[in-house]
């Protein structure tokens, strides 16, 4: 969640878990449209996004979409 960690910009965050693992995959799970998310994460790779609220069967393809 893009507010989970008030003390860090997001990009930053997503960057450095890609630079540490460059195989890590990451969904961004936000209640912001993801225009905004999107643009919030300019300059990270683009990750996975999924939109609150959603149904368990939206969480479990977004995930392994992220992970195909």
């Amino acid at each position: 969640d893009l507010h989970s960690f008030p003390t860090r910009r997001s990009s930053d965050l997503i960057r450095r878990i890609q630079e540490r693992q460059n195989k890590a995959r990451v969904v961004v799970f936000s209640g912001q449209p993801e225009q905004e998310v999107r643009r919030i994460l300019q300059g990270a790779e683009a990750p996975d996004f999924l939109a609150k609220p959603c149904t368990p069967t939206q969480l479990r393809d977004t995930v392994r979409k992220a992970l195909a």
